[in-house]
């Protein structure tokens, strides 16, 4: 990635199943509009932010689920690719993968909440704001994708307040309530944790 683009990866965690039904087919999807949409792939950037503990779990990796999509480069333009995007490129294929979800069997006989991330990192900050939509039933995420956008509107007037200077601003969408303050953290493994609890 150029440093004027704005680079895109995709975010995972869950079962194999799980990794079958929403993130391959999301990279998949994503990887066909991304070009139109002034995206290029890329690794996410080499910052503390993005720390995580990649070693395999044996207990408790089967309840949790989440996949999403991270925006990474400069804030004014990272902020008006999600703008112009989401609604017409990247919000039909969320829907569409999450409508299939359950035409596949990801956590077996259990109920476990999946989490939505849609995240922008803003380099020139050194900020990673993530806004998680979390549910346990299909049809209650799907009515809810409206409000990532607005939701990550506010959280880029947050990020502007001194007292809102954590490298990670999370933002935690479920049964239609969200936290009009970001909740503070330092990297990825932390955001992980909260979206899981």
């Amino acid at each position: 990635m150029n440093s004027e683009g704005i680079g895109y990866t995709v975010l995972s965690l869950g079962n194999a199943g799980f990794l079958r039904a929403l993130p391959i087919p999301l990279a998949s999807d994503i990887e066909q509009v991304a070009e139109d949409a002034g995206l290029e792939y890329g690794p996410v950037p080499e910052t503390e932010v993005f720390a995580v503990d990649a070693r395999p779990k044996a207990i408790g990796a089967e309840a949790a689920a989440a996949a999403g999509i991270l925006l990474f480069g400069g804030s004014w333009l990272a902020s008006k690719i999600l703008d112009e995007i989401y609604d017409i490129k990247l919000k039909p294929i969320i829907r569409n993968l999450i409508e299939k979800a359950d035409e596949i069997v990801i956590f077996g006989s259990k109920k476990h909440a999946l989490s939505f991330v849609i995240g922008v990192y803003h380099k020139d900050r050194n900020i990673l704001i993530l806004v998680a939509l979390k549910g346990t039933e299909k049809a209650d995420i799907l009515s809810k994708l409206e409000m990532i956008k607005s939701v990550h509107m506010v959280a880029r007037q947050n990020m502007e307040k001194p007292e809102y200077r954590a490298s990670l601003h999370l933002y935690i969408i479920e049964g239609g309530e969200v936290n009009i303050e970001p909740i503070q953290l330092s990297n990825l493994q932390q955001a992980y944790e909260r979206i899981r609890a």
